[in-house]
């Protein structure tokens, strides 16, 4: 029997995304949560639109997760780090 290590991660926001846009992300947020009825739809478009943004972000590749790839790639049949360095 073969052992599989499913590496699962929440990910972390651009560490280079720019402040003023991550701020208004969270604030908008909360205008949606708390805020008028009639703006919603204008707000959840902006935040989307962020949100987009942000995951788009260019990152830079980690060492840790190359050497997971390499490591588990004939364990696990194949796996690799994609062009983001995000496991694929």
């Amino acid at each position: 029997m073969s052992t599989v290590v499913v590496l699962a991660m929440h990910g972390a926001l651009p560490a280079d995304f720019p402040r003023p846009e991550i701020a208004e992300f969270f604030s908008l947020g909360q205008r949606l949560e708390c805020g008028n009825p009639e703006d919603r739809a204008a707000l959840q478009t902006r935040r989307d639109e962020l949100e987009a943004r942000m995951r788009s972000w260019p990152r830079r590749q980690r060492p840790i997760l190359g050497r997971l790839a390499r490591a588990g790639a004939g364990a696990a049949g194949g796996f690799g780090v994609a062009g983001g360095g995000r496991l694929q």
